[in-house]
């Protein structure tokens, strides 16, 4: 399709697959289970937002630095088939430009 709307030298690779599948499902259950750990101690003293944010952004960090490179290691070895996001890279042929 891209090749008759006049893009070259077309490239198709695996991006992400089940790694990015599996880390949104292991997000969305320590969301849920934080927001009901929150609620639950609601009433009692909270940690002042600027602490809270002062451990968990380094741990973030860390921790998407760490996933990204078994993201880049996955979109070697995973096959087209089980891919859920893939890179398309077209070049315009002059031609058609």
């Amino acid at each position: 399709m891209l090749a008759e709307c006049g893009f070259k030298n077309i490239q198709i690779k695996p991006a992400t697959g089940l790694l990015d599948k599996i880390a949104w499902m292991v997000s969305v259950l320590a969301f849920k289970t934080f927001s009901t750990f929150k609620r639950k101690n609601e009433k009692s003293s909270a940690i002042p937002t600027r602490n809270y944010l002062a451990v968990i952004l380094p741990v973030y960090r860390l921790l998407n630095f760490i996933y990204a490179f078994f993201v880049k290691l996955e979109s070697v070895v995973i096959p087209m088939a089980l891919a859920s996001s893939v890179l398309v890279v077209a070049k315009k042929d002059e031609d058609h430009a």
